[in-house]
């Protein structure tokens, strides 16, 4: 696989990087990066197929290569640096998202070949995006103009940040001149959105000092959080935007910008850090779109393979079992057969839907109480609901508490 900058060679069960960086073209590496991941997992003949270790190093080895391709690479913007910073901005922008796009479209749609590992292609995709906001990176590191002042340098940006908790961390380091003193002001915005909200809570100034060519360099560590208010609506990404000023030179500033692709939990589908009932009735009300169909929404496409259907909600309920009860009188399917995670997950295959609370709930309920089953068992001792529908307390299985709770909810149905 020749690089526009870079020559790989693979063999089978391991892999050799012979690296030949003679420049090229923004454009041209990320064409040939393109190429190289698809061809990480192609089936080649009479050599043996790639294990999935050897296809995700493939994708990391063509990232890494992919970023030197770029630190070589001409001018991707074709626009003169003396050009307003904006315009040269808005530009790396509309690269990124139509980057990000190619990497969504192709790698989520269930049409055409069936890749060699399905299972390699959330991390494909995941490849791909890496290298757009590589891509996103570099640009903004070509089209800036050289510091005239004090050097300020970023590195160790992440380039994507797990999300536990409605405020995400989000860590870098510069190169600062450490007898100079600086300022920092954060701005963020979000999935294609252009307005710049500032980010006033952040952490810094740790400086690691040590004596370089005579001079002071330090390296200064900073941490944001992207506040709650950003990530309405579940974005994908955040972009980040750090201005630095020197209090030597107030008219000295230097911006840098760079994405950070935002990891939900798995099964989140409508994005509110829980998975619960709340993305099944999301997933169920758009099964059977495909990417290509309107009103396709890629964040309920739970299993990446560019179709909603009834292998998404397979996703929630491998994380949450009960997620299809939308009450603690919700037990059954319609045809009587016990819900998860008592009984099975609904497939294509044995047709089973839960149209919430029905006659079928009722029946089984009664059916499990007089017999003392794990089904009839919904709530505490003192009838509070079990979980997910309440805190778990002191239960004795099948008691007056179960009885009382069924005949609390039935009525009422789902909320």
């Amino acid at each position: 696989m020749k690089y526009a900058a870079t020559i790989l060679v693979f063999l089978a069960g391991s892999s050799l990087f012979v690296s030949r960086i003679n420049g090229g073209t923004f454009e041209a590496c990320w064409n040939t990066f393109k190429g190289a991941i698809a061809e990480c997992d192609a089936i080649r003949p009479g050599l043996p197929l790639r294990s999935p270790q050897d296809i995700t190093q493939c994708y990391e080895q063509e990232l890494a290569q992919l970023k030197v391709c770029l630190s070589t690479a001409t001018d991707p913007i074709d626009l003169p640096t003396t050009d307003p910073l904006d315009v040269q901005e808005a530009r790396c922008r509309s690269i990124f998202e139509a980057d990000k796009a190619y990497c969504e479209d192709t790698y989520k749609r269930r049409r055409g070949p069936a890749p060699l590992y399905p299972d390699l292609n959330q991390e494909k995709r995941k490849a791909c995006i890496d290298g757009a906001y590589a891509r996103l990176n570099a640009c903004h590191t070509k089209v800036q103009p050289p510091p005239v002042a004090p050097k300020v340098e970023v590195r160790g940006i992440v380039a994507s940040s797990p999300i536990s908790a409605l405020s995400v961390p989000v860590t870098f380091e510069v190169d600062l001149l450490a007898s100079e003193a600086w300022q920092l002001d954060l701005s963020m915005s979000i999935d294609g959105d252009t307005t710049w909200h500032t980010v006033s809570a952040y952490q810094g100034l740790t400086y690691n000092v040590s004596l370089v060519s005579g001079q002071f360099d330090g390296t200064v560590n900073f941490g944001a959080d992207i506040p709650s208010s950003l990530l309405v609506g579940g974005p994908d990404d955040i972009i980040v935007s750090a201005v630095f000023t020197t209090s030597s030179d107030s008219a000295f500033q230097s911006r840098v910008i760079f994405g950070v692709q935002l990891e939900w939990p798995v099964g989140d589908a409508n994005r509110d850090l829980q998975i619960d009932h709340s993305d099944v009735v999301l997933v169920s009300g758009l099964l059977g779109l495909d990417s290509d169909d309107a009103g396709f929404n890629h964040k309920a496409d739970l299993n990446f393979d560019g179709s909603i259907d009834l292998d998404d909600i397979a996703v929630i309920l491998s994380i949450a079992p009960s997620a299809l009860r939308c009450s603690p009188a919700d037990i059954a399917y319609d045809d009587g057969t016990l819900l998860p995670p008592l009984g099975p997950i609904p497939t294509t295959a044995n047709g089973l839907a839960n149209n919430g609370i029905t006659e079928a709930d009722y029946n089984m309920f009664f059916a499990a109480f007089f017999e003392a089953e794990a089904a009839a068992d919904i709530a505490n001792d003192d009838g509070s609901p079990l979980p997910p529908f309440g805190p778990l307390g002191s239960n004795n299985a099948v008691t007056e508490g179960d009885y009382n709770l069924f005949f609390a909810t039935f009525f009422n149905g789902c909320p």
